[in-house]
């Protein structure tokens, strides 16, 4: 789906991710490579943190966090950060000439955004 996991907010390759969705793939994901996982072992903060690890150890240089772009639950749990995809890496997955709306609004990379997005971060968490 269109923008259901992740999606650009601006042309740096500054992107959101809808926090929830990814835990739960991060769940799926561990419970594949590993059939002893058991998510339900694990808390949702323990998860989130070490999710939220990989993706800022994933990329050598250049992966930043916006904190101050965290949106919350009524449970104050978080349910979506953004964080910057060094420019290296943006260039190699969707090449220089790729234009992005200034706007924020779906262009041609959202759709495949959740999937690069989430299938690198996950192929760093062991």
């Amino acid at each position: 789906m269109e923008g259901r996991d992740a999606r650009f907010v601006n042309k740096e390759g500054r992107y959101v991710i809808n926090w929830s969705r990814a835990l739960e793939c991060y769940h799926d994901y561990k419970s594949k490579r590993n059939p002893q996982y058991n998510s339900n072992d694990i808390s949702r903060r323990k998860a989130s943190n070490g999710l939220r690890g990989a993706l800022l150890n994933s990329y050598k240089k250049g992966a930043k966090e916006y904190a101050d772009c965290r949106k919350f639950n009524e449970k104050n749990e978080v349910v979506e950060r953004q964080f910057q995809m060094p420019p290296r890496v943006f260039e190699s997955l969707f090449g220089s000439n790729v234009q992005l709306s200034d706007d924020g609004s779906e262009h041609e990379t959202s759709s495949i955004i959740s999937e690069v997005v989430l299938n690198n971060i996950l192929t760093k968490c062991k």
